[in-house]
C-alpha cells in the first residue's frame, strides 16, 4: 500500500528496511562471488512438496530467493505485493487481506478465513490476523498463483504462499542490523547459528528483531492521540537434529508481540451521516494528508506464537515426513469505527485464535512415476468480543451492543498426486483430494452487557472433493511448457456478526497454461502465463451500521495474463532489467444484491471483483560497475504500478460506497549498493516510495 516518505540512516547486516524511506544501509551478505552478467543461480522451489527446479514445475510460482529479499529490503507481504503478478496485498487493523488474482478474503474476523493459504515451514496459518506478522532470517518466499486443490488443498481458492526460513548450520554465522530514521525510528536484528558440541549432528539458530517509530499521523481533535506508531518485538529460535543420514528433525519457536494504532478514516457521508444527526467532523481526504479527526485513539496489540517440529526419515526408497505445530493468535484493540471526531461508533475488540496442525507425507518413486500421498488435520478454536458503544447505538436506546462468539473449527483431508515421466521431456501429473471441515459456534448479541438477543449454537459440515489434472513438456533443456486444470474449493462459515447465521463454501474451477524459461545461455529468461476461472458462490462482506457479515453471491469469471522477465545481455556487461506486468479482466455474473443499507437491490453484473486491479506492473533496472579498489558499485532503480481496485462488489455504486475505490497508484526506489570484492558486507543508500 501507499505510505508517506520517511527519512532514513541505517547500519544493518541483513534485510533492509521497507515501507516509504529515504537513507543508507549497511548490509552483510554472501561474498559477492557473480557479476550481473553471469547466469542467475538456479532456483529450488517446493511447490509440488518436494525440492524441485524453478524451471521444472508446471505451474504459476514466483520465487523470491535470499538475495532478493536483502538487496530490495523485501520482509512482509506489503512488499511482495511489488515484486509479484496478480497480488494485492491490504490490511484492516491487524488483520492481512490478501487477492491473488481477483481471489480474496475481505475481511477480518474468526469467521473469514483466508482465500489465499499461508504457510510458514510447512505449517498452515489459519487465521486472517497470522498473515501479517512481519518475516525476516528467510531464506526465501514462494507464491503458488492459482487454486492448489491437492497439496495445499485447505482454503487455497486464490493460491498460497510460502515463507520459508534459514534451517541452523553447522557452520558458525553471525548477522546484525541497526537502523535509525526519523520519527525516533529504531530497528535492530540479530542473529546467530552454528553446531552445538556434537559435529555434524545437533545445530542451532536464533533470531531476534526490535523495531520501533513514533507517531506518523496526527490527531487534529484529541491532543497527544497521534497514531500510526509502532513498537514490535520478534524472536524466532530453531534445533537442527541429524542423528544419521536418513533422519533430519527441525525444532522450531518463533514469538512476535507488536502495538500500533491504525486510526479509522471516514472517506464518505453522503448520507449526512455524522453531520446532520451528529454534528461530526472528518478528514475529507485522508489519502492527501497525515491529519485525521477521531475522538477516540486508536490502539491495537497484536501477539503471536508458536512452536513446531519437523521431521524427515528416509524409508529405503520413500520419505516420510511429519510436521505438528501449535499456534496462538492475539489481537485486542481499541477503535474509532466512525472515523470522525463525534463519539458515534466505538469498539473494544479482542480475538484470539489457538491451532493445532498435523500432516503427514509419504514421498516416493516407482520407476518411472514420482507421486507424493498425505493426510492432514486442522484444529482451531476461535474467539472474539467486540464491545460497541456510541451515539448510533444510543439511537436504540442502549448503552452498549456486544458481540461475543467462540468458534471450534475441525478438518480432515486425504490427499494424493502423481507425476509419470513418459518419455524423458513429456510429463503428466494427477492430483485428488478429499477435504471435510466442521465448525460449530457458540454465541452471544447483548444489550447493556445483560440482554442476550441471540443465545445461539449453529452447527455445519461441508464436504469437498478437489484436484489437479497438467501436463508439462521440456520444448528445450531451458525451457518448459504446460497446461493445468484445477479445482479448489473454501469452506463455508458462521457469522460471528449475526444470530445462527450461515454462508456456503466458494469453488473454483481454474484453466492455465504457461511457457517458462531461457534462451541466449539465460541472458534472457522468464515466464508467460494464461489463465481462466470460473468461480462459483464467492464469498463477499457486507457491512452495516454496526457489524459485517459474510454472503455468497452466485458466481464470477476471471481471465488473466501474467508476463515475468529477466534481461541480463552479454554484450552491456553489469546491466539486468528484471519485472512483472500482469493483465486481469473480472466480473461478476448478472445478479441482484442487497447492500448493508437496504437502498438497494443493485445490479453488480460486469462489476469488478475486489481488490482485483485490471493492471500491475513492476521494473527494476540495475547496472553494476567496478571501482577502484577492488569494489562493486550497483545503481538501481525500482518502480511498481497498480490500477485502480474498488473494496467492495458495487464498486461504489451503493449507498455510502462512493469513496470505495482505490486509485492507482506507482511506488518507485533508488539504491545506491557498494560491494567490496571478496567481503561479506555492503553498504547501500536507498530512497523508497519516491513519489
Amino acid at each position: 500500500m501507499r505510505g508517506a516518505r520517511k527519512h532514513l540512516l541505517s547500519a544493518s547486516y541483513g534485510l533492509t528496511m521497507f515501507a516509504a524511506e529515504t537513507g543508507a544501509a549497511f548490509a552483510q551478505t554472501a561474498p559477492n562471488t557473480t557479476s550481473a552478467n553471469d547466469a542467475p543461480e538456479e532456483i529450488v522451489v517446493t511447490a509440488e512438496k518436494r525440492e524441485t527446479a524453478l524451471l521444472d514445475a508446471p505451474l504459476a510460482v514466483a520465487a523470491i530467493p535470499t538475495q532478493q529479499l536483502e538487496r530490495q529490503g523485501i520482509s512482509s507481504l506489503e512488499d511482495v505485493q511489488n515484486v509479484t503478478p496478480s497480488l494485492t496485498y491490504g490490511s484492516f487493523s491487524s488483520f492481512s487481506i490478501v487477492s491473488l488474482r481477483g481471489i480474496s478474503t475481505d475481511f477480518g474476523t474468526i469467521s473469514a478465513e483466508p482465500s489465499v493459504a499461508t504457510f510458514q515451514d510447512g505449517v498452515y496459518l489459519g487465521a486472517s490476523s497470522a498473515q501479517s506478522a512481519p518475516s525476516f532470517d528467510l531464506q526465501r518466499i514462494e507464491v503458488l498463483r492459482g487454486p492448489q486443490g491437492t497439496l495445499y488443498g485447505r482454503n487455497s481458492t486464490g493460491g498460497a504462499i510460502n515463507f520459508i526460513t534459514r534451517d541452523p548450520t553447522f557452520t558458525p554465522e553471525m548477522n546484525g542490523a541497526v537502523t535509525l530514521g526519523d520519527y525516533d525510528r529504531v530497528t535492530a536484528d540479530f542473529g546467530v547459528s552454528g553446531p552445538l558440541g556434537l559435529h555434524d549432528t545437533l545445530a542451532g539458530r536464533l533470531s531476534v528483531r526490535y523495531d520501533a517509530h513514533d507517531d506518523r499521523r496526527q490527531n487534529d481533535f484529541v491532543g497527544g492521540a497521534d497514531a500510526d506508531d509502532l513498537e514490535s518485538r520478534s524472536a524466532t529460535g530453531s534445533l537442527l537434529i541429524r542423528p544419521d543420514d536418513n533422519t533430519k528433525i527441525v525444532l522450531r519457536a518463533d514469538y512476535m508481540n507488536r502495538d500500533t494504532s491504525q486510526p479509522y478514516e471516514r472517506i464518505d457521508d453522503s448520507l449526512g451521516f455524522n453531520a446532520l444527526i451528529f454534528g461530526g467532523s472528518f478528514t475529507p481526504n485522508p489519502g492527501s494528508t497525515t491529519h485525521f479527526r477521531n475522538d477516540t485513539p486508536t490502539s491495537t496489540n497484536f501477539e503471536v506464537w508458536g512452536a513446531s517440529a519437523t521431521g524427515d526419515f528416509n524409508i529405503g526408497d520413500m520419505t516420510l515426513r511429519s510436521i505438528s505445530a501449535y499456534r496462538q493468535n492475539t489481537v485486542t484493540a481499541v477503535e474509532d469505527w466512525d472515523g470522525s471526531d463525534a463519539f458515534i461508533l466505538a469498539n473494544n475488540d479482542t480475538d484470539t485464535t489457538r491451532q493445532f496442525t498435523q500432516e503427514f507425507n509419504l514421498l516416493g518413486s516407482m520407476g518411472a512415476m514420482d507421486w507424493v500421498l498425505g493426510a492432514f488435520y486442522y484444529s482451531a478454536e476461535g474467539t472474539t468480543f467486540f464491545d460497541l458503544t456510541g451515539g448510533a447505538i444510543g439511537l436504540a436506546g442502549a448503552n452498549s451492543l456486544t458481540f461475543a462468539a467462540q468458534q471450534d473449527s475441525e478438518s480432515w483431508a486425504g490427499f494424493g498426486q502423481a507425476t509419470y515421466h513418459l518419455t524423458d521431456r513429456l510429463n503428466v501429473t494427477g492430483g485428488i483430494r478429499y477435504t471435510r471441515d466442521e465448525k460449530t459456534m457458540r454465541q452471544q448479541i447483548l444489550i447493556d452487557h445483560v440482554i442476550d438477543t441471540c443465545g445461539a449454537t449453529t452447527n455445519d459440515s461441508w464436504n469437498a472433493i478437489t484436484g489437479t489434472v497438467s501436463a508439462d513438456y521440456h520444448v528445450t533443456d531451458d525451457a518448459i511448457l504446460y497446461g493445468r486444470v484445477s479445482r479448489g474449493y473454501k469452506a463455508g462459515g458462521i457469522n460471528a456478526g449475526a444470530c445462527a447465521d450461515t454462508f456456503d463454501p466458494e469453488y473454483v474451477n481454474a484453466f492455465e497454461t504457461g511457457l517458462r524459461g531461457g534462451i541466449f545461455n539465460h541472458q534472457l529468461s522468464g515466464a508467460i502465463t494464461v489463465f481462466y476461472y470460473d468461480y462459483k458462490d464467492l464469498q463477499f462482506t457486507t457491512w452495516g451500521n454496526t457489524a459485517a457479515t459474510i454472503d455468497n453471491v452466485g458466481g464470477a469469471k476471471i481471465a488473466g495474463l501474467e508476463l515475468e522477465y529477466n534481461f541480463r545481455p552479454a554484450f552491456f556487461h553489469g546491466f539486468h532489467v528484471d519485472g512483472s506486468v500482469s493483465y486481469l479482466h473480472s466480473e461478476y455474473n448478472d445478479q441482484m444484491v442487497m447492500d448493508p443499507f437496504l437502498t438497494g437491490p443493485y445490479q453488480i453484473g460486469g462489476n469488478q471483483l475486489v481488490r482485483a486491479p485490471e493492471w500491475r506492473a513492476n521494473i527494476g533496472v540495475e547496472y553494476t560497475f567496478a571501482l577502484p579498489g577492488e569494489s562493486d558499485l550497483t545503481l538501481r532503480a525500482e518502480s511498481a504500478y497498480s490500477d485502480h481496485y474498488f473494496n467492495d462488489i458495487f464498486n461504489g455504486k451503493a449507498a455510502l460506497q462512493s469513496a470505495s475505490r482505490e486509485p492507482s497508484y506507482t511506488i518507485s526506489n533508488f539504491r545506491v549498493i557498494w560491494q567490496p570484492s571478496g567481503h561479506n558486507y555492503e553498504i547501500q543508500a536507498f530512497v523508497e516510495n519516491i513519489e
